[in-house]
């Protein structure tokens, strides 16, 4: 089975400090490469800070990325512009919103594996994000 998504080689970088602290690069993400292939599901873990949410965005080509490739259905998505990067997203001009929605969320994880009706109890620092119909 081919790739639906191919990632190869995707790095970031952030600038960070400045005149009174001098400048220093921050790598975020560093030579990630994985491949997901049509009705595969692809999860990152990892801990708090190490890079998933940036991760995310450079699949989604909504950072760009220092260096690497991201390729979706054959297409490269690094560095095209924004109205072609709509179009692939599913990006509806007339409404103003997406048709489709990409991405998982913690009250999908949570509506899937808890019985129904329980809530974990709250942990100091967490927040919680309440979707329509949830």
């Amino acid at each position: 089975m081919s790739a639906l998504l191919e990632v190869k080689g995707l790095t970031k970088d952030f600038a960070s400090g400045g005149v009174v602290t001098g400048r220093r690069v921050v790598r975020a993400v560093d030579d990630v490469s994985f491949e997901v292939a049509a009705k595969e599901t692809l999860g990152i873990v990892g801990e708090s800070g190490c890079g998933k949410t940036t991760l995310g965005k450079l699949v989604l080509s909504l950072l760009p990325a220092t260096s690497g490739s991201v390729r979706f259905d054959g297409t490269e998505l690094t560095g095209l512009a924004r109205p072609a990067l709509d179009r692939i997203r599913g990006f509806d001009p007339a409404t103003g919103r997406l048709r489709a929605e990409a991405g998982v969320t913690l009250a999908d994880i949570v509506r899937t594996f808890l019985p129904r009706g329980f809530f974990p109890p709250v942990v100091p620092g967490t927040q919680f994000v309440t979707l329509g119909g949830m």
